[in-house]
């Protein structure tokens, strides 16, 4: 320690890694980072801990902080974007299919020419040469 008065020691580096790991990974872990970030920072400035990591505890603290605000914005950008997509409303895509016609009425009529059927009445339909 290099404050003689300080009783405890700093906790920057953990601070540090949990500000940086909310930042990339985990919304919990920010918080605990901007918690004990700003619990070390008063406990300094007061005298009760080691000063000599107040850089790495504010910036695990700045850390945190920014992953929470990015975390929470992109929250709320998806819910956004969600509801202005129609919140389960049909999409284009599926919309177009449901409106198609039944395969039932796609196939060929009973009797088609294309179809083998009654002699007759393929003679009937076919032309007549005059």
């Amino acid at each position: 320690m290099t404050d003689s008065t300080a009783s405890r020691r700093h906790r920057g580096g953990l601070i540090l890694v949990l500000g940086i790991l909310g930042l990339i990974l985990c919304f919990p872990l920010g918080i605990a980072a901007w918690a004990m970030g700003n619990r070390d920072v008063a406990a300094m400035s007061r005298g009760e801990m080691d000063p000599s990591g107040r850089g790495l505890t504010l910036a695990g603290k700045i850390c945190g902080i920014a992953g929470v605000v990015l975390q929470v914005g992109l929250l709320v950008l998806s819910m956004v974007l969600w509801a202005a997509t129609g919140r389960g409303e049909p999409t284009v895509y599926e919309d177009r299919f449901e409106r198609a016609a039944p395969a039932e009425s796609l196939q060929a009529p009973v009797g088609h020419p294309s179809e083998p059927g009654d002699p007759a009445e393929r003679a009937e339909m076919e032309p007549v040469d005059r």
